[in-house]
C-alpha cells in the first residue's frame, strides 16, 4: 500500500486527537516525505559511492588523455609555426638582400654618372677660361 497525502492527513488528524497539535506535528516531521521504498539505505549509498568513484576515475583518465592530446597538438602547431616563420624569414631576408643589391647598383651608377658629368663640366669650364 502506497502512502498518499490523504493517508498522511488522516494520520496527522488521528495523532492530533490523541497527542495534541505540537506532538502530532513533531511525529509527522520524523516520517519520510514519501514511502519507505524511496528512502536510501546504506547499501544504496555505498553503491552510489562506488559508482561515483568509478565515474571520477574515468573522468580523470579521460581528462589526462585529452590534455596529452592537446599537448601533442600544441607542440605540433608550434613546430609548424616555427618552420613557416623560418621559411618566411628566409624569403624576406633574400628579398631584402636583392633589394639592397639593386639599390647599391643604382647608387654606384648615379654616383658614376655624377662624376662623369662633373668631369665634363670641369673640362668645359676649363676650356672656356
Amino acid at each position: 500500500m502506497s502512502v498518499d497525502e490523504r493517508a498522511r492527513k488522516r494520520l496527522h488528524d488521528a495523532l492530533e486527537r490523541l497527542l495534541g497539535s505540537d506532538e502530532a506535528a513533531t511525529m509527522m516531521e520524523h516520517l519520510p516525505p514519501v514511502g519507505w521504498a524511496d528512502v536510501a539505505t546504506r547499501r544504496d549509498v555505498e553503491q552510489l559511492r562506488v559508482a561515483t568513484k568509478r565515474d571520477l576515475q574515468e573522468l580523470r583518465v579521460g581528462t589526462k588523455r585529452d590534455l596529452q592530446e592537446l599537448r601533442v597538438a600544441t607542440t605540433r602547431d608550434f613546430q609548424e609555426l616555427r618552420v613557416a616563420t623560418t621559411r618566411d624569414l628566409d624569403a624576406l631576408r633574400l628579398e631584402v638582400q636583392a633589394q639592397m643589391e639593386r639599390l647599391a647598383r643604382r647608387v654606384v651608377m648615379w654616383t658614376s654618372s655624377m662624376v662623369v658629368a662633373m668631369t665634363g663640366l670641369s673640362f668645359a669650364a676649363a676650356r672656356l677660361l
